[in-house]
């Protein structure tokens, strides 16, 4: 018996099921060559993320749902996150990203005027510190270059002259002030301070451990 060959385009008014059965399969190739065409051009930058340990995910677990049983919508819309800040003046070199071009044969012709740039060994610096609620952001505060900054100043200079006056303009006496963990920020001195002058704030041992990702 002779082998028939058939085209199965040709089957689609004689036998509707099997006309069907082949759409089918001809749309599930066009889809898979058009996700194999969409992956080819998805072009995706690795970056660094925040690594914990077991004992740092348990605690931010923990931390993290009593914020959330603590912190209802009302209070969280007038909660103030703060946080600081350091900027430098000369940024730091990326050699990926600067590069010279130049009509030559080779690295040698360029000349290293094009190729070298100095750079101070310690470069200026400026911290600022900052605080931000659903309510609005406040004006910056400028730390003094050189300042030490423990407790001490953090409350007097920090906190008394820049961030609570700012704090208390937009929310009047009812905020609740949010900070890291930082030194400066978890000590007895700052802790004491914050009890007897805002109404209320998030205690260092209920805001979760090395976060910075959450602030």
């Amino acid at each position: 018996m002779p082998f028939l060959s058939v085209n199965p385009i040709q089957l689609t008014g004689d036998c509707p099921l099997l006309g069907a059965f082949y759409a089918t399969q001809r749309i599930r190739r066009a889809n898979s060559s058009s996700r194999t065409r969409r992956q080819k051009r998805i072009s995706c930058a690795s970056r660094d993320v925040h690594l914990l340990s077991v004992i740092d995910i348990r605690k931010r677990l923990a931390a993290c749902k009593r914020l959330k049983k603590r912190l209802t919508k009302p209070k969280l819309d007038r909660t103030w996150f703060s946080d600081e800040k350091v900027f430098t003046v000369q940024t730091p070199s990326n050699t990926q990203n600067d590069r010279v071009y130049a009509h030559v044969k080779s690295k040698s012709d360029v000349s290293a005027e094009r190729l070298l740039k100095g750079r101070k060994h310690f470069s200026q610096s400026v911290m600022v510190s900052v605080g931000v609620s659903k309510l609005g952001k406040m004006d910056l505060v400028f730390v003094q270059p050189g300042a030490k900054i423990n407790s001490v100043y953090y409350c007097k200079n920090v906190l008394e002259q820049g961030l609570l006056p700012d704090i208390s303009r937009i929310s009047s006496n009812d905020f609740v002030f949010q900070q890291d963990g930082a030194p400066a920020h978890r000590s007895r001195y700052t802790v004491a301070y914050l009890r007897s002058h805002v109404p209320e704030f998030i205690e260092p041992e209920n805001w979760p451990p090395n976060s910075p990702d959450l602030n």
